[in-house]
């Protein structure tokens, strides 16, 4: 059976509308907005002012594609579904290694154990304070993709691990995977890795290759 998972629950196929599918609805005060503070998009009202626009004019839903501990909020893009009537989707998984602190949870932990918080984000519920510590507080908002991003030219070893994740993460759940390509580069490698973990391209997205 397909089905949409989206932060307020799941959704038929046939009901999704026109989707933007790599957008940026909101980005909490973290360390990505310390090194970016350009990215800060905190503003629950806004959001919800700038959505409406967008239901006004046709749009039925969007991927926001910030993931795990990155500024991800899913609280927020609940609030702002509900006050749009917009359908929105929230990802899992890690982004770029810029936007993290130097030894990061996401550098240390396992494949094993990335696999396995990707699953719980999809399957029961992403963390209220999006594994900013020192508990875990499951809300009943799940993800519904899972978002990881390759440097540029190439992946390094942190990364391969990551997409190693995604991948197993996929196979468990079924969950589409959308990928960052930096400056466009290293796609195909992204989709060999995929690949050779057991997904099949046609449920992978690949973002940024017009760069």
């Amino acid at each position: 059976m397909s089905f949409i998972r989206t932060v307020l629950g799941d959704i038929k196929p046939e009901e999704l509308g026109i989707c933007y599918a790599h957008e940026h609805v909101i980005i909490d005060p973290s360390y990505t907005t310390q090194c970016f503070p350009d990215f800060l998009l905190d503003s629950v009202g806004r959001g919800i002012e700038e959505l409406t626009r967008f239901y006004e004019s046709g749009g039925r839903a969007m991927v926001d594609s910030m993931p795990c501990a990155s500024g991800r909020n899913v609280v927020k893009l609940a609030e702002i579904s509900r006050g749009t009537g917009v359908h929105i989707l929230c990802p899992t998984g890690l982004h770029l290694e810029k936007y993290y602190p130097e030894g990061s949870w996401g550098a240390r932990l396992s494949v094993n154990e990335l696999t396995n918080l990707f699953v719980a984000d999809i399957e029961e519920g992403i963390d209220a304070n999006d594994y900013a510590g020192p508990t875990c507080q499951r809300t009943s908002h799940r993800a519904g993709l899972i978002k990881v991003a390759g440097g540029l030219d190439r992946l390094n070893d942190h990364e391969k691990k990551r997409f190693e994740a995604a991948a197993r993460a996929h196979t468990k759940t079924g969950a589409p995977i959308l990928t960052h390509t930096e400056k466009g580069t290293a796609a195909l490698e992204q989709v060999e890795i995929l690949k050779s973990f057991g997904v099949d391209p046609a449920h992978v997205i690949l973002s940024h290759t017009a760069r």
